[in-house]
């Protein structure tokens, strides 16, 4: 064979040796069988969240019907209003449809984060063998999330899809663009309206707005299919019967619709810590309603001052909108900067949130892609440690031996490697902002990046 024709490092133009051969076929041998293998289990599973959730709530919707009265439901009216054509279909047709939409969604959201994080060739014959290491350290961070989501048959992969793209729209300079995207992820379940609050940091009022709009437009159109149990709006509806009841100041913080542990919000893990005892017995965890529990209202009171001031401060950090400079750099420079930012963004919606379950966690793909190519280019120990530190909280979530798994999520350890990204993040941008040699740190090299934007004076 012409060694031209063989794989090549980057680098130096030579022919691959064993490692760079196999990468790219090993690459796509494990995600053939990870593929096939979520594939097999989601149209074979006896009970799925997508038949009796969404398509109960779109077949409930399309006759009529309060499809909240279950209390199965409990988001915002469009994605019901979404299932409609599944729900007239016969389940296997149904699922097959769903589960092509969320493999693509799947592959969407690794794509962009891969983007944003300004990744490399992966396949072809001029990769570097870095950027596969780059790669696999990366999508360690939320692959048993997304595993995890892809087993729930939930909305969570669309939505992170979604949010991804605006990550990716925000990288390339489209901030309406990505206002629709985070509108749409909204629509689903409301965590992404949190890009409003960046969107307004950063002096863009009218994205700030769209994302607004287009959330309150798309949940909109299940009224013309028909109209809530007392004639108004099902968002109305909605808003009245669960939104109200947690931010009322009596209301448990981080009391959902599920058992307390698999809450790994912030506001989950003080449930736990303050409203709810852990009994252990043979058969498992059961967790039973705390018989003095501290008062609601202080509690409340406290965790939301406390979490304003994590946003606040995790904003200070990033920059403020009306500073262009800041020392060595200008917060227009190309780099991990967006990737950074949007990663800060990510893990807020996921610690902030009333609820975020594991499967929600999969964004962490886009942290773990970031802080990977800045341990591994730039040699950075800090990151390096905080990558390490990560691989025992996730785990520790899949060990079922003498209920370790149940253990682990009690005490929070998909919350602890969200806040653990969330420092890396944050060390990172501290890095970036005290560093002279800010071009250097930011020009990572990548074979598929765009020329960096050009600004006015």
């Amino acid at each position: 064979m012409d060694a031209s024709c063989e794989p090549t490092n980057a680098n130096t133009g030579q022919p691959g040796n064993l490692w760079t051969t196999a990468a790219p076929w090993g690459l796509m041998v494990f995600l053939a069988i990870v593929g096939l293998s979520v594939s097999i289990s989601f149209v074979l599973r006896m009970e799925a969240e997508f038949d009796y959730v969404y398509r109960q709530a779109g077949l409930d919707l399309a006759q009529g019907k309060d499809f909240y009265s279950t209390d199965q439901y409990v988001y915002p009216p469009f994605a019901a209003w979404l299932a409609i054509p599944l729900a007239n279909l016969a389940p296997l047709p149904a699922r097959l449809i769903w589960l092509a939409i969320n493999l693509i969604a799947c592959w969407l959201l690794i794509h962009c984060a891969w983007q944003i994080a300004r990744g490399g060739k992966l396949l072809g014959l001029r990769f570097e063998l870095r950027e596969h290491l780059i790669f696999w350290c990366g999508l360690g961070s939320g692959f048993f999330y997304l595993l995890n989501a892809v087993n729930h048959t939930q909305t969570d992969i669309v939505i992170g899809a979604l949010v991804m793209a605006g990550c990716l729209a925000i990288s390339r300079g489209k901030s309406m663009t990505a206002a629709v995207c985070f509108g749409l992820a909204s629509a689903f379940k409301c965590t992404p309206l949190l890009w409003m609050v960046y969107f307004v940091w950063r002096g863009r009022i009218v994205p700030a707005l769209t994302v607004a709009v287009v959330f309150l437009g798309v949940n909109l159109l299940p009224n013309l299919a028909a109209s809530d149990p007392d004639g108004g709006w099902w968002l109305q509806f909605w808003s009245q019967r669960y939104l109200s009841g947690v931010t009322k100041r009596t209301a448990e913080v981080g009391a959902w619709h599920t058992f307390p542990r698999y809450n790994q919000s912030l506001n989950g893990a003080v449930h736990r810590l303050f409203f709810v005892d852990p009994v252990w017995t043979d058969s498992g965890l059961h967790e039973v309603s705390r018989e003095r529990p501290v008062d609601r209202q202080v509690v409340k009171f406290v965790v939301l001052g406390s979490e304003v001031a994590l946003a606040l401060g995790c904003l200070v950090i990033m920059g403020r909108f009306w500073r262009r400079n800041f020392g060595e750099f200008s917060y227009e420079a190309p780099g991990l900067r967006d990737g950074l930012d949007c990663s800060i963004i990510c893990i807020l919606m996921l610690l902030l949130s009333p609820m975020s379950g594991k499967a929600h966690f999969s964004l962490l793909v886009l942290p773990g892609f970031c802080l990977a190519r800045l341990a591994i280019i730039e040699k950075n120990r800090p990151l390096a440690v905080i990558l390490a530190l990560s691989v025992p909280l996730i785990v520790s979530g899949r060990l079922s031996l003498g209920g370790l798994g149940l253990y682990a999520m009690w005490w929070g350890n998909v919350t602890c490697h969200a806040v653990l990204l969330l420092a890396g993040c944050l060390l990172a941008l501290r890095q970036m902002r005290t560093r002279a040699d800010w071009a250097a740190f930011t020009s990572l090299p990548s074979s598929n990046v765009p020329e960096p934007r050009q600004h006015a004076a």
